[in-house]
């Protein structure tokens, strides 16, 4: 053994040298460390924090919002560098290009009214007041927001009064002049040469006096239909029915049944409906453009 506190080598209950007593030290018995594998972070050890059906809708609408306002913007931008186009046309004297140009811009998008404005521009350039005023009212009806339209509407009545009374007396005379020559155009043809074979004068131009049997006005549109008896008998009434259709202006004096009218317009061939009884029923087709009421 050894003296602990000197480290001679002895026998016995005292060192010799230093005679510091011998101290029996038990030795330290010490617990082994189990032979276990420490633990291991794993991604399934770790807890997963789920979104809810909340966060999810929020996230999926945010980004569809992000997705049209690109849209949008990207749009508005081709739109924009378009009209300068039609622009930089007009004040070349390029109105065949302008006007293609424009006519394109309405049809993607026919509520932005800076293209109304450009066209009433185009219009302008040209001269053609009525056409300016035409367009600008249309924009007016088809944008919400059309205030700038219709500033420029008003301005433009204010600058060129005599212009548009000139342009409305010279349309006046050729829609007279046009009706008339129309009128002139057409001829008369007996029921029966036209209901044997409508086909064969359709494109035609045909005259015809009768009585109106049938109205039938539309729930959208301006374009009426008729049912009208063209063939006067010797007791003054009226058959043999034709199938007529016409476009009558918003304000302007209604067609009502047993009105006598004189037709003027173009065969269409034959029409073929169902009627209430379930029967096929197929008359000659014409679509007026001018008539006058005779009572």
């Amino acid at each position: 053994m050894r003296c602990s506190k000197c480290g001679t080598k002895f026998q016995g209950n005292f060192c010799p040298q230093c005679g510091t007593p011998y101290q029996h030290v038990l030795p330290v018995q010490q617990n082994p460390i189990p032979n276990s594998p420490l633990p291991v972070c794993t991604p399934a050890s770790i807890t997963k924090k789920k979104l809810s059906s909340l966060q999810i809708t929020l996230i999926v609408l945010g980004a569809v919002a992000l997705f049209a306002l690109l849209v949008t913007f990207l749009s508005l931008s081709v739109t924009h560098y378009n009209l300068n186009t039609a622009r930089s046309c007009i004040s070349a004297g390029q109105f065949e290009q302008a006007k293609d140009i424009l006519d394109s811009q309405i049809q993607s998008n026919d509520t932005f009214q800076e293209i109304y404005s450009v066209y009433a521009d185009f219009y302008l350039a040209q001269e053609d007041y009525l056409g300016a005023i035409d367009i600008l009212e249309d924009g007016i009806k088809r944008c919400s927001s059309n205030d700038k339209l219709t500033e420029k509407l008003e301005a433009l009545k204010k600058q060129y009064p005599t212009q548009i009374e000139d342009a409305l007396a010279a349309q006046d005379e050729q829609e007279q002049k046009s009706r008339e020559e129309y009128i002139a155009s057409c001829q008369s043809i007996s029921f029966t040469d036209l209901a044997r074979n409508p086909e064969r004068y359709k494109g035609q131009l045909f005259t015809f006096t009768g009585e109106v049997i049938q109205v039938v006005e539309p729930s959208v549109g301006n374009t009426v239909s008729l049912r009208i008896n063209v063939t006067q008998t010797e007791y003054g009434s009226y058959t043999d029915t034709i199938y007529a259709t016409i476009s009558i202006p918003e304000g302007a004096d209604r067609i009502l049944e047993e009105d006598i009218l004189t037709i003027y317009g173009e065969c269409q061939g034959m029409y073929s409906y169902t009627s209430v009884l379930d029967q096929k029923i197929s008359l000659p087709k014409i679509h007026i453009q001018y008539y006058s009421l005779v009572q």
